[in-house]
């Protein structure tokens, strides 16, 4: 999907640099390229730079503009049929896996819950191994092909190995990171964003349904059996100015027991979307204080944040480590942890 901006004065989504050098060429992308809602500038010089779907239309409008082109001779039969071959072979695509999935949706998801619980766990020691290896985009070039069927293990782990590499070690005071594993003797989870919200994903038209969501409390059991957890903040809470004592005093107590926190804060859904601008840059009010009252009782605090912006931080010299996975996706819990 194109951007709505410009790069280097150029409309993404006719940006024959990114489209074509980059994306088709260097990539090795053979797959559909489709615009962002209303991102289409020029539809023929779109089509010209290989974007291949126009979201969500124009009414006929662009139509138009083709078939002049089409006339004048500045688009080719042979650009056209090119783009509308790979929609073609994208729906194939989809109706291929969609067939296979109900074909299998009884034998897949027979038993009970242990049976994605072992499938799950399967995944991830999979993934573990394979983890220190090639990076994302080396292992995920060759999946780009349309002519590959999709596994969603391979595909999960094309996400881990993506996001280890994207999140951003904002601060690590006197070399704190990593820890060395043997050491860990407890580990307390706090905020809902690392166990029961996970924010991987942007609001409004960018959610997406995924097979599997790893969190980071999931994640710490590799190597520590002392887990706690606390919520710390209410996840949908309209009234980001405020502070709830309870759930701030909860979240101290858990810290005040553990040897090392793993604190994560942000922006929830309701503070950032498309469709509105934010008025300021500051987390809420329980965020913050979060992290300003668990590092007063636990030298060894963590900070995970998980935001699609920039946030302020007025506590950025209280935490010993602090990582900006902004939105990860899917994996995202794994790549602190």
């Amino acid at each position: 999907m194109c951007a709505y901006n410009k790069v280097n004065g150029q409309y993404c989504s006719e940006h024959d640099y990114l489209n074509v050098q980059i994306l088709r060429h260097e990539w090795g992308y053979d797959g559909v390229l489709m615009s962002d809602w209303g991102a289409v500038n020029d539809r023929v010089a779109g089509l010209r730079t290989q974007l291949d779907l126009e979201m969500p239309g124009s009414y006929g409008a662009h139509h138009r503009e083709i078939r002049r082109a089409l006339d004048s001779g500045e688009l080719t039969e042979a650009e056209i049929d090119t783009s509308a071959q790979r929609v073609l072979n994208l729906i194939e695509r989809v109706r291929v896996v969609v067939d296979d999935n109900n074909n299998n949706k009884d034998a897949s998801r027979s038993g009970n819950n242990s049976t994605r619980s072992k499938r799950t766990t399967a995944t991830s020691t999979t993934m573990e191994e394979d983890v220190s290896g090639s990076s994302a985009h080396a292992q995920s070039t060759a999946l780009l092909s349309s002519n590959n069927r999709l596994s969603w293990p391979v595909q999960h782990d094309i996400a881990k190995k993506t996001a280890m590499e994207c999140a951003v070690l904002l601060r690590n005071k006197d070399n704190f990171l990593p820890l060395n594993s043997n050491n860990v003797q407890s580990v307390a989870v706090i905020g809902e964003f690392g166990k029961s919200f996970p924010r991987f994903q942007g609001g409004g038209s960018s959610h997406v349904q995924s097979e599997w969501v790893r969190a980071a409390y999931d994640e710490v059991f590799r190597f520590c059996d002392n887990v706690s957890f606390a919520s710390g903040y209410e996840e949908d809470d309209e009234d980001t100015e405020q502070v709830n004592t309870e759930l701030l005093q909860e979240a101290i107590d858990v810290a005040k027991e553990a040897q090392f926190v793993l604190l994560c804060v942000g922006l929830p859904e309701i503070m950032e979307s498309e469709g509105f601008d934010r008025p300021h840059m500051k987390m809420p009010a329980q965020h913050n204080a979060l992290v300003t009252e668990v590092c007063k009782v636990n030298s060894n605090v963590i900070v995970v944040l998980s935001n699609g912006g920039a946030v302020e931080m007025p506590w950025v010299d209280q935490p010993k480590a602090i990582f900006e996975s902004y939105l990860l996706g899917e994996a995202g819990g794994g790549a602190p942890v």
